[in-house]
Order: C-alpha cells, then structure tokens, then sequence
C-alpha cells in the first residue's frame, strides 16, 4: 500500500477540517451581526470538527483493521468485513447527519446559507423545512448512487475478485 493510500483518511480529515476554519471565517461576521449566537457557532464548530475527526479517524480504522485498498472497499456491499463496515459505518453517518438537520442544524443552515456557500448574500435566509427536505434528498440520491455503484462495480484489480 502506498503512503497516500495508508494514509488517505488522516489526509482527507485533515483537508476536511480546513473547511472547519473557513466555517469559522464565515460565523464570525453573522454573530456580529446577530444572526447566529455565538453559543450556536461555537457548537456549530465544535461538532463539525469533531464529526470530521471522529469520521476520519473510524474510516481509517477500519482500512487498517481490514488492511484492504480504497479501490477494494465497495459501497453498499455487504459480502465483505471491510465493505460491511464501510457501509455501516457511511449509513450511521447520514442518520447523524439527518438527525442533526432535522433537528437544530436545519434552522442554523436556513439562517446563516453563506457560511456554506458562496456567493450568497451575508442577508440569505431560507426556509428551514426546504433545507431540510433539500438535505434529505440529497442523502437519499447519494445512496441510491452508491448503492447502484456498490451493486455493479467490479472491485479493483488486486483485491482478490
């Protein structure tokens, strides 16, 4: 395995979290200007980095438990260890996700879109059941996705068939 491979996850957390500090940038003017409490912001931070971290930290766990490449692991396969923990694992995080978006994190995304995504206005605001039903159907097409590629792929050459 070669050293971007083994260590792809502490890598990928690593550029994820770059997004943490931008996120950061982009709070700090909305709870100047009343739009986020600071106490959402810091949770709102506190809780990407640590979803970022832990995320990280689970995906490259199981590639060094399972000792299988990234082309080998497939999406929503569940004829091996390594693709049955990559699954369960990518399925509690979309719950997660879900769960916070329908609960408090889809009323902060509805206030404060341009903290992740630009252009908009500092002043966009949005409806938080239209974030929310636009999230979940995002989720829902990126599974449906993997699971169609899981279910028809062919795994990489050297993973063994």
């Amino acid at each position: 395995m070669d050293p971007v491979e083994k260590y792809f996850w502490l890598i990928a957390g690593a550029f994820a979290m770059l997004n943490v500090v931008v996120w950061r940038r982009r709070l700090t003017p909305m709870v100047a200007a009343g739009r986020v409490s600071k106490d959402e912001a810091d949770a709102f931070i506190r809780g990407a980095a640590l979803s970022i971290a832990i995320g990280a930290s689970i995906f490259g766990l199981i590639d060094a438990v399972f000792g299988v490449g990234l082309g080998c692991v497939r999406p929503f396969a569940f004829s091996d260890p390594a693709s049955a923990a990559t699954s369960t694992a990518v399925l509690c995080a979309w719950v997660a996700l879900l769960r916070w978006v329908w609960g408090r994190g889809g009323e902060l995304i509805a206030r404060a879109p341009s903290v992740f995504v630009q252009p908009l206005s500092a002043d966009a605001e949005y409806d938080p059941f239209t974030v929310r039903v636009v999230a979940t159907a995002l989720v829902l097409v990126s599974g449906i996705g993997a699971f169609v590629v899981g279910g028809s792929m062919p795994p990489s050459s050297g993973c063994g068939g």
